[in-house]
């Protein structure tokens, strides 16, 4: 039985493709169901966001990740360390108010976004001289890798203000990632892979494109039409997994995020 490879990533990029356009429709179609049950007039913004962000845990992150190889009488040890990159989110969204106080209130959006994380391996511990087959195994020791991506975000929010200068604002996120998977792209374990060293023991597995997140945070309304935010942002569901066979390492992108919105008065 022959089965022909590129139909079948044609087929299953059609499918997410038509999975997200279904996701957006049902999203939307909740938020103005439950806008027009809120309130008749809804309010447009635009919205403009920085941050950094870095691919690790709660409790763990890559300094974790320690590898080493040994043949006859040589050997060599070395880490994986992640480092911060920066963020940037824009787009367009809705708000509105579930009473007229404006006390509690709810807030959507669609926006481009593009984030990442870099990764560099440092040799600890070395001794004697590998063979050819184990050194092209070895990732390039002290050059810094990025790793980016580009998606399309949906943030829902619940804004509760109980001050006239400062909210509370917590929701999720929902993103589809436009840029390919890090550890696809190439054998075995693609660029992610071959950056932290080829090894039957360490199998790195990046969730794409899907990716379900939360946020968290305070803002500041600045005048009628501008608001601030500062948020804590992370993905609810591990975004990259390493399997090292006897354990498993679960990585999510973590960060702060500082958003503007502006009212458009439509």
């Amino acid at each position: 039985m022959f089965v022909n490879i590129n139909n079948l990533f044609i087929n299953i990029s059609i499918n997410n493709h038509i999975l997200l356009l279904l996701l957006l429709s049902v999203v939307f179609t909740l938020f103005g169901t439950q806008a027009s049950i809120a309130q008749k007039k809804l309010n447009w913004h635009a919205n403009f966001g920085v941050g950094m962000t870095d691919m690790r845990n709660f409790n763990t992150t890559f300094n974790d990740l320690q590898y080493g190889i040994r043949e006859d009488d040589a050997s060599i040890e070395y880490k994986v360390n992640s480092k911060p990159d920066y963020l940037i989110s824009a787009g367009m969204g809705v708000s509105g108010s579930f009473r007229r106080e404006g006390i509690l209130g709810w807030d959507a959006g669609l926006n481009i976004r593009t984030g990442g994380f870099r990764v560099t391996a440092n040799a600890l511990e070395s001794e004697g001289e590998l063979s050819d087959f184990f050194r092209e195994m070895l990732p390039d020791f002290g050059k810094t890798e990025s790793f980016r991506y580009w998606a399309l975000h949906v943030p829902f929010s619940l804004n509760y203000r109980p001050f006239e200068i400062i909210g509370f604002t917590f929701g999720g996120d929902l993103y589809y990632q436009l840029s390919s998977s890090p550890t696809d792209a190439d054998f075995p374990h693609g660029r992610l892979g071959r950056h932290m060293g080829f090894s039957p023991l360490n199998t790195p597995k990046y969730q794409h494109p899907f990716q379900l997140g939360g946020h968290i945070g305070i803002y500041a309304p600045i005048g009628e039409k501008l608001r601030l935010d500062v948020q804590f942002v992370t993905d609810l569901s591990p975004r990259l997994t390493v399997d090292r066979t006897i354990s498993e390492f679960k990585f999510r992108e973590m960060g702060l995020m500082l958003n503007v919105q502006y009212k458009l008065g439509w």
